[in-house]
């Protein structure tokens, strides 16, 4: 029984990972508003009722997608972050890694573009918090203690600097050519960034 049992919660892991795998791929290429429930499902090659075992319908879909995708980015710019020397050098590297990011079309897709417009902008910024914004905080309480950045409330500046580099974001997930886009944001977010040094 416990074979057959443990058999069963695989074949639902296989499920939902290829539902979320799918989702991915269809939502990049079309745009979430084109793709129906049931386009969805035919593509993954499961049921309806596979579907909505899984999840309560296609925005939970999407929302545990944007919620995926969220935590991918956050270890991808933390594994860019810790490749620096100091903690100005770990803001400099996860922010170029953050922007990177916004080129390939499945962040830009489906994070930037389509996640606040179906989401809507307080879930989007509620999963955003949760990553963006509590790694710029840890950050920048570091390089507060170590007299880089003034001594100030830092969840504000952290709410600010996010808030900047989402624009950021979304003006390179927008552009026809992210990367020329991502060439003029770069060194501009790097300025402003540079621009909160009191040890200089």
């Amino acid at each position: 029984m416990t074979g057959k049992v443990n058999q069963k919660v695989e074949q639902g892991r296989v499920t939902r990972r290829t539902m979320l795998d799918t989702a991915r791929r269809v939502f990049t290429e079309q745009g979430y508003e084109n793709v129906s429930a049931e386009e969805l499902v035919a593509e993954a090659g499961v049921t309806r009722g596979a579907l909505y075992h899984h999840f309560a319908d296609k925005p939970a879909v999407f929302r545990e997608l944007v919620y995926e995708m969220e935590a991918e980015l956050d270890e991808r710019v933390t594994e860019a972050a810790q490749q620096a020397d100091t903690a100005w050098g770990a803001l400099e590297l996860g922010t170029k890694a953050l922007l990177e990011a916004c080129r390939e079309p499945d962040f830009a897709r489906i994070v930037m573009l389509d996640g606040p417009s179906v989401l809507g902008w307080d879930a989007w910024d509620e999963i955003d918090a949760e990553f963006a914004v509590k790694q710029v905080s840890l950050g920048l309480q570091v390089l507060v203690a170590e007299g880089v950045v003034a001594p100030q409330p830092v969840a504000p500046l952290a709410k600010a600097l996010v808030a900047l580099l989402n624009g950021a974001c979304r003006a390179i997930a927008q552009s026809d050519d992210p990367q020329q886009t991502l060439d003029e944001v770069q060194p501009a977010m790097m300025s402003l960034l540079v621009g909160l040094r009191i040890d200089t």
